[in-house]
């Protein structure tokens, strides 16, 4: 699995508070991706039929770099990132606490995330 930490995130400097609770979870493969790249989506702006081509283009970059994982899934903190992956992508897209959800669930039951 790849996770990816939002923009508007990072520019309020909040750091990957999920990143650090994801680690906790036994078995659980996860892969950073840099902390550079846009999905391009800005909110609903990729929604906009004057921004959509634009917003695939600034997120290309990214979507790129996620194919080259190829991984089981996505996961982001971000909603718009998720729509915006689940267009471009065809892999499944996460919220972080879907993932710690399923951990639990699976815990409770003897077994792994997967």
């Amino acid at each position: 699995m790849v996770y990816y930490a939002p923009c508007h995130q990072r520019e309020q400097k909040i750091g990957t508070p999920y990143l650090d609770l994801l680690a906790l979870i036994p078995g659980l493969r996860l892969e950073s991706l840099e902390e550079t790249d846009c999905c391009g989506m800005g909110g609903n702006f990729g929604f906009k039929t004057h921004f959509h081509e634009k917003s695939l283009a600034i997120g290309k970059p990214l979507m790129l770099k996620i194919r080259q994982h190829a991984p089981q899934a996505i996961i982001t903190d971000c909603l718009s990132c998720r729509l915006q992956f689940n267009h471009a992508l065809p892999y499944p897209v996460f919220h972080p606490m879907e993932i710690l959800a399923r951990a639990y669930r699976n815990a409770e039951r003897g077994g792994n995330i997967s």
